[in-house]
């Protein structure tokens, strides 16, 4: 089961959203061990204080279309997101 995106409030963090297919699903690592997860880990805090939120909407077999179509309707369900990379594997 995919894990629920949790938010704060607006004001206290800075938020990234990962989009991709497998390679920013990472589905063959440990949660703790994909790239989101390691990169929220290393930021931690922006320079004015708030924590760094990652998000990892990323599955298999995605390719660049389908992440065109997911931020075009995924975004406006969302609360603010600050940040979105989009990561295109081959």
């Amino acid at each position: 089961m995919p894990k629920q995106l949790h938010f704060g409030a607006d004001s206290t963090e800075y938020r990234i959203l990962l989009v991709g297919g497998s390679t920013t699903e990472c589905g063959m690592l440990d949660d703790a061990e994909n790239w989101g997860s390691v990169a929220e880990r290393a930021l931690q805090v922006t320079r004015d204080g708030r924590q760094v939120w990652v998000g990892n909407v990323g599955r298999s077999g995605l390719t660049s279309r389908d992440h065109v179509v997911t931020v075009k309707h995924l975004l406006p369900q969302y609360p603010r997101i600050d940040l979105v990379v989009v990561l295109v594997g081959v």
